[in-house]
């Protein structure tokens, strides 16, 4: 499975910086800025770990992705 990593910060060379540094540890790395993308980034992919900013994901709540049995997100159906 591969290690998804979200990072979360809203300073850009901050964010180049930490990307970079778990780059090179081989993670599968996304990125956000805001609340609304850590939000649809959490709903839709198995993130494995979240590094972030307090101010950003203060107040975020999420329903995480639903796994299948090989742990990938299922595809959503009309409505959910």
């Amino acid at each position: 499975m591969e290690k998804h990593l979200l990072i979360v910060e809203s300073d850009l060379d901050e964010l180049r910086k930490i990307r970079e540094m778990f780059a090179r540890e081989g993670y599968n790395i996304m990125t956000a800025t805001d609340k609304e993308t850590v939000v649809e980034i959490l709903q839709n992919i198995p993130v494995k770990l979240v590094i972030g900013a307090p101010q950003v994901l203060m107040d975020v709540r999420i329903t995480p992705a639903k796994r299948t049995h090989d742990g990938h997100p299922r595809d959503k159906k009309p409505g959910e």
